[in-house]
């Protein structure tokens, strides 16, 4: 509550949002607030879900423009790697299932979510390509527990970028953990890529969460 309550009060003040900012910070907001009653309802139903086990995920971190995106892309044509595809990052709620994951009617909702900054800012194509089909970030499937520098990047925000600079990320990667859970149950993985540059900053806390992970490091 207290780092949702931060970036909402973001939008009102520092952030000077114009009519396509607040339409598009509501819409963001209304997706994770959604997933999470429905990730809360699922859990409950299906408790066998904790259960599950993420063995040996592979992290590739490094700064930002170092060439992880494309290293991310690249190593997800492994067979042996599974990655969170952006569409069911944003909308994990029902878990994918196998048989019908590239028919999935969230694809083109994800797809049309995630073009939708080439249509507001046009140049933003040019630094940084994006799509349904391509492997999310871990930033999006934290930003479901608003702790996330996901969040952080959508607008200026004062007040949440401060709060987050000194928050205790365990939480977040727990919630990660969980929402990765999800993700597999019905549409198993056997080893899970994953990617986002943050995650340097917090190894101490993501080795907690996955102590069998293995860490991928860019650098230029």
């Amino acid at each position: 509550r207290e780092p949702f309550a931060a970036l909402c009060r973001d939008f009102d003040a520092s952030a000077e949002l114009n009519l396509m900012g607040r339409l598009m910070a509501r819409n963001d907001t209304l997706i994770l607030l959604r997933n999470r009653l429905q990730i809360t309802e699922l859990l409950k139903q299906h408790p066998e879900i904790h259960e599950q086990e993420i063995r040996a995920p592979v992290f590739i971190v490094g700064l930002p423009r170092s060439g992880t995106s494309i290293l991310f892309e690249v190593l997800s044509q492994d067979p042996a790697f599974g990655e969170p595809e952006y569409w069911e990052a944003l909308f994990p709620c029902p878990p994918p299932q196998a048989d019908t994951y590239d028919s999935d009617p969230r694809i083109a909702r994800g797809d049309a979510l995630a073009t939708q900054w080439n249509r507001t800012v046009p140049e933003f194509a040019t630094m940084h390509e994006m799509g349904g089909r391509l492997p999310a970030e871990c930033g999006l499937i934290m930003a479901n527990s608003f702790i996330s520098d996901h969040l952080v990047s959508l607008q200026q925000g004062d007040e949440y970028a401060t709060w987050y600079g000194s928050a205790d990320l365990t939480p977040a990667y727990e919630y990660h953990r969980t929402i990765l859970k999800i993700l597999q149950w019905k549409n198993p993985r056997k080893h899970w890529l994953l990617k986002a540059p943050a995650h340097q900053n917090y190894l101490d806390v993501l080795l907690k969460t996955y102590p069998d992970a293995r860490v991928i490091q860019t650098h230029r």
